[in-house]
C-alpha cells in the first residue's frame, strides 16, 4: 500500500550572493537550466509549496505547485530544472528523464547524490540517450551502465555538477570519479563491502569534501 505524507514547506525566495561550493550562499529560487544554477542566477524568486511522497521504497519524490499561482504548473512540471529553497536543493525528474515529481539531493556538491525512481526498459534508456544528444550533452544516464534487457532496480544517482549529466550510482561509477584521487581510490580498494551502497555514499561524499577543499 502506497501512504501518501504530506507536509508543506512554503519558500519565501529571496535572493542572496551565491558561489556554487557553497551552499550556504546559493540562492533561493527556481533554475531552468544547469547552467543557470551555476551561474547562481534563478529565473523565479516566487514561493512554492512542496509535498512530500513517502511511497514505501529506496526513493523520495516531491511534487511541486505555486504557492499563490503565479507559475504555471506545466513550467513546474516541464521546464523547471531544480528548485532551491535555501536549504535543498529539488531536481525535476522529468528534466532528468525519469519521472514527473521532484527528488531531493541529499548530499549536495559536485557530484550531488540522489534517489529516483529507476529506469525500467531499453525504451526509457533510449529515450535518455537521445534526448541527450538533442539538447547537446555527452552520455547521460545510460553512459555509466550497458543497455539491456532486464528490469533496473538501482534508485541511486549522482548529479555531475560541473558538466550537469546524472549518472547512475554504483561501484563502478564511483571507481571512475575516484581515479582523479588517488588517496581516496586507495582507501576504497581496502574496503570490504565494496558494493555496499553506504559505502559508496561515504565515498562520493568524502570526494565532494575533497572537490570543495574542505
Amino acid at each position: 500500500m502506497v501512504k501518501l505524507f504530506k507536509y508543506i514547506l512554503f519558500l519565501f525566495l529571496i535572493q542572496s550572493t551565491c558561489a556554487f561550493a557553497q551552499q550556504s550562499t546559493i540562492k533561493k529560487g527556481a533554475y531552468f537550466t544547469h547552467n543557470s544554477f551555476v551561474a547562481n542566477s534563478p529565473a523565479i524568486t516566487d514561493s512554492f509549496v512542496i509535498s512530500y511522497l513517502y511511497l514505501e521504497k529506496e526513493y523520495q519524490l516531491f511534487s511541486v505547485k505555486s504557492y499563490d499561482g503565479k507559475v504555471r504548473q506545466k513550467d513546474i512540471n516541464k521546464s523547471i530544472w531544480a528548485i532551491y529553497d535555501g536549504h535543498s536543493l529539488y531536481l525535476n525528474c522529468f528534466r532528468l528523464f525519469m519521472t514527473k515529481e521532484y527528488a531531493k539531493v541529499i548530499h549536495l556538491g559536485r557530484y550531488s547524490y540522489f534517489t529516483a525512481p529507476p529506469l525500467m526498459s531499453d525504451k526509457q534508456q533510449l529515450a535518455v540517450s537521445n534526448s541527450t544528444v538533442i539538447f547537446g550533452v555527452v552520455g547521460g544516464i545510460v553512459a555509466s551502465s550497458n543497455v539491456n534487457k532486464q528490469i533496473r532496480n538501482n534508485v541511486h544517482y549522482v548529479l555531475d555538477m560541473k558538466t550537469g549529466i546524472p549518472h547512475e550510482l554504483d561501484k563502478v561509477y564511483l571507481l571512475h570519479i575516484l581515479k582523479s584521487n588517488e588517496y581516496l581510490l586507495s582507501q576504497f580498494n581496502a574496503e570490504l563491502n565494496q558494493d555496499d551502497i553506504n559505502v559508496i555514499i561515504k565515498y562520493v561524499v568524502l570526494l565532494n569534501k575533497e572537490e570543495a577543499g574542505l
